[in-house]
């Protein structure tokens, strides 16, 4: 429901590929249960034809972004990023989810239609609309990083150890 995400994995490795959200429509999204889709695109790791034009003709006019997560790294996700995740290895790892200042509206426009159907949603809904959530958040930090996935222009996503030790991709620091 447009939340944030971050993973600290504690062991093994994944591989994470993000594309630019604007690329969306050329995954072919399936929107099966959620507002959230999930995507029937081979996997690189996992399918031997990862680029499959024939199958998936829109695939070539993608700019897919690949990295590998260690044990010991942490990842984030920002609202709204296509992407696919494949172990690579038996892995233990903490997560969530979460809402910010970044993504607050955008929730609430996704709750707002979850809640149709589904009480949970409503009564989150409620919440976050009735004054007792805190909406004062703090705006990202001028300066702080611009996700690939946002934009299509920004940095690529990294994990927390690795943008400390390797430049940005596309020069923005």
């Amino acid at each position: 429901f447009a939340s944030n995400f971050w993973m600290a994995l504690l062991e093994g490795r994944k591989e994470w590929t993000f594309w630019p959200k604007e690329q969306l429509p050329l995954l072919y999204p399936n929107y099966r249960s959620s507002l959230d889709p999930t995507f029937d695109i081979p996997c690189p790791h996992v399918d031997k034809q990862p680029n499959d034009t024939t199958a998936f003709p829109a695939l070539q006019y993608t700019t897919p972004y690949s990295v590998i997560l260690e044990a010991g790294e942490v990842l984030f996700v920002p609202f709204g990023c296509p992407h696919t995740v494949v172990n690579l290895t038996d892995t233990i790892a903490i997560s969530a989810n979460y809402v910010d200042s970044t993504n607050f509206v955008q929730v609430k426009e996704e709750l707002r239609i979850h809640a149709l159907q589904h009480d949970p949603a409503k009564h989150l809904l409620d919440v976050f609309s009735g004054g007792s959530f805190p909406t004062g958040m703090c705006p990202a930090a001028p300066g702080s990083f611009t996700w690939f996935c946002r934009d299509g222009h920004g940095s690529t996503p990294h994990s927390a150890q690795r943008a400390k030790r390797e430049p940005e991709r596309q020069g923005e620091r």
